[in-house]
């Protein structure tokens, strides 16, 4: 029994590689590239950790006139879930995957939820820091 199940595993795995499976769901990569900035050169949400437990942190580089910059917020309120998904700016396209924990039809939601705030707190980490003002308009301003 436990034969059929791992060669059904690796048959599933293979697959999945083959196929050019990530993880993520067509519906989710859409709503991840929507989301992204036209400043953010790429963008990866993961799993914080340390002492205060889970909690889902993003870090995201960001194209400026002055040169990239790379910005790191954790989120102070959260669900408890924590994704590990990545997204690079390849052109005018995104390449999104997941190494760990990629979201799922049932936790879609809050996935999205979490990306919109990474997505945000990022943007305004951004604006707050000394370089972020040295024009008078941002450039992750839309």
């Amino acid at each position: 029994m436990k034969s059929g199940f791992c060669l059904a595993a690796a048959l599933a795995s293979i697959t999945c590689l083959m196929s050019g499976c990530n993880g993520v769901s067509s519906s989710d990569e859409q709503f991840v590239e929507a989301s992204m900035p036209d400043t953010f050169l790429s963008f990866r949400m993961y799993d914080s950790g340390g002492q205060s437990g889970r909690r889902q942190a993003c870090t995201a580089t960001i194209r400026t006139p002055q040169g990239d910059v790379n910005e790191v917020v954790v989120l102070e309120r959260g669900s408890g879930m924590v994704f590990d998904v990545a997204a690079t700016r390849d052109g005018s396209d995104w390449t999104i995957t997941s190494e760990g924990t990629a979201p799922t039809d049932e936790n879609s939601p809050v996935f999205r939820y979490l990306l919109v705030d990474c997505v945000s707190a990022l943007e305004d980490k951004y604006r707050a820091e000394p370089y972020g003002y040295r024009s008078r308009q941002s450039p992750l301003h839309r």
